[in-house]
């Protein structure tokens, strides 16, 4: 055979092989719909950084480009809680990746102090406490059979498995923060604030894993220079996609999705 016909032959194979290596690294197993949340919009502001960035505007930034990077990196969906500088409620924002019946809620936030000192990146999930509240008022709730509760015979039967859907979220939810957590500190070379629990409104109710990221100081001159930068909301989305890849493979080998809810209604 001619050398240019082999050569040809083997560019294509090499291309071809490429392709399907490239796609077996695009499928993601459990993480299919992520739901993001930047924080704030609209006449909330947010935090106002040294520089004069609102806070708002930064999360933003970050929030889309890890839309972009996901949708190139990944075969998962991303979802936005606002498209632009628009004003949406906190409960508004949960109840949108319930109805999208999202499997990961992640919500973009900058931190804030009245020291220029502090720095560095914290995540945060829902405290026990916080979990037992919401499953209590599911006592007082009707909830309509629907959406992951479709085949529920009655409200009660609906409410057990929002409830386990609850806890199942807040377990792996410190999972995924954890995850998170350390792609962020190493990536951005910040302060490790470590994962913490509080009873974060944004995240009461969420029927998926659900992390804040507050992830650095605006009021902190350095963190705020940095964080306004685009090559610095690069370092930040391509960690937080980062995570979301590995921490897929970790649920696809432990379950798959709709199991929680298929197994407190019987099927």
């Amino acid at each position: 055979m001619h050398r240019t016909h082999v050569t040809t032959l083997l560019v294509i194979l090499t291309m071809f092989l490429t392709g399907q290596v490239q796609a077996e690294e695009k499928r993601l197993t459990v993480l299919r719909t992520v739901v993001l949340d930047p924080g704030h919009g609209g006449e909330n502001l947010g935090a106002l950084g040294f520089n004069g960035v609102y806070e708002k505007k930064i999360v933003m930034a970050i929030a889309l480009k890890v839309s972009e990077r996901l949708a190139d990196q990944t075969d998962a969906t991303a979802k936005l809680t606002r498209e632009g500088d628009e004003s949406v409620p906190l409960a508004r924002r949960i109840a949108f990746a319930n109805e999208l019946q999202a499997d990961l809620f992640i919500s973009l936030h900058c931190n804030s102090s009245f020291s220029q000192k502090p720095m560095g990146v914290e995540t945060f999930v829902l405290s026990e406490k916080a979990l037992e509240e919401e499953s209590a008022k599911l006592s007082r709730q009707v909830v309509t059979p629907r959406g992951l509760y479709a085949s529920a015979a009655d409200p009660a039967a609906a409410a057990v498995v929002k409830e386990m859907l609850q806890f199942a979220a807040h377990r792996d939810a410190r999972g995924f923060a954890e995850q998170v957590q350390s792609n962020l500190s190493r990536s951005m070379r910040a302060v490790d604030r470590g994962v913490k629990e509080l009873p974060i409104i944004i995240l009461r109710g969420a029927e998926m894993p659900g992390v804040v990221i507050e992830v650095g100081f605006i009021s902190n001159p350095v963190e705020a220079r940095n964080l306004s930068k685009a090559s610095y909301q690069d370092l930040v989305a391509q960690a937080i996609v980062d995570a979301i890849v590995r921490y897929d493979a970790t649920l696809s080998s432990k379950r798959v999705p709709g199991t929680v809810a298929e197994s407190a209604i019987g099927k």
